[in-house]
């Protein structure tokens, strides 16, 4: 049986996997009915979204300052 932080790693790896990509339809569905059924999830996600929005704006401006 897992544990709150197993659990709570187990979600915050499925939605670093959702935003890059990686997780099957299914696997879509359920995380998003995790959202809806905690939105602090939600926001987690929200949050890292931008955050990955940033980085990638951040290596595209030092990218186009390097030789």
């Amino acid at each position: 049986m897992m544990n709150d932080l197993e659990n709570r790693v187990e979600i915050q790896e499925r939605i670093e996997h959702y935003i890059q990509g990686k997780l099957t339809s299914e696997e879509v569905d359920e995380l998003w009915i995790k959202f809806i059924e905690s939105p602090e999830w939600y926001e987690y996600f929200m949050t890292l979204l931008n955050l990955y929005s940033l980085g990638k704006s951040s290596r595209r401006d030092v990218d186009f300052f390097l030789p």
